[in-house]
């Protein structure tokens, strides 16, 4: 294996679909059935963040300068574009989804939830709900 195609394809992304934020268990209300429908096909792809990314993220729920530092560097894709066809940046996808608090809790806790090493150190303590945060997930080796 070359370490080019190690650090590729061998780090850890999820696709995090932005009108799940809006998906209920009740019966939604108009307005969360028209973002349902406004957002429909739209993603965004995070890989998951470095060592270091992950020291400085912390709880990004409660640290959103934290957030607003490393999150965009973590977007490796998205299907959003400009009104002329340009792709939109992964700092303009990340401004638009940070200018909602509904999207931000949404995106942010499916990444980290996602993320084997923080799934693996949320199971281990029952009856808490799963951490969103990266400094509950213990050392990591990178």
């Amino acid at each position: 294996m070359t370490i080019e195609e190690a650090r590729s394809k061998g780090v850890f992304r999820t696709v995090v679909n932005l009108w799940e934020a809006w998906q209920t268990t009740e019966q939604p209300t108009d307005q969360e059935r028209d973002l349902r429908d406004f957002y429909g096909e739209s993603w965004v792809e995070l890989r998951e963040p470095t060592q270091a990314e992950a020291v400085r993220l912390g709880d990004p729920l409660k640290d959103p300068k934290a957030a607003d530092e490393v999150i965009p560097g973590c977007i490796v894709g998205h299907n959003f574009h400009h009104a002329d066809e340009r792709e939109a940046s992964a700092r303009e996808v990340w401004d638009l989804i940070r200018g909602s608090a509904t999207l931000y809790s949404h995106v942010v806790q499916t990444w980290l939830r996602s993320i084997p090493l923080v799934r693996r150190s949320a199971s281990g303590s029952a009856g808490s709900p799963p951490s969103t945060s990266m400094a509950d997930a213990g050392p990591t080796s990178r």
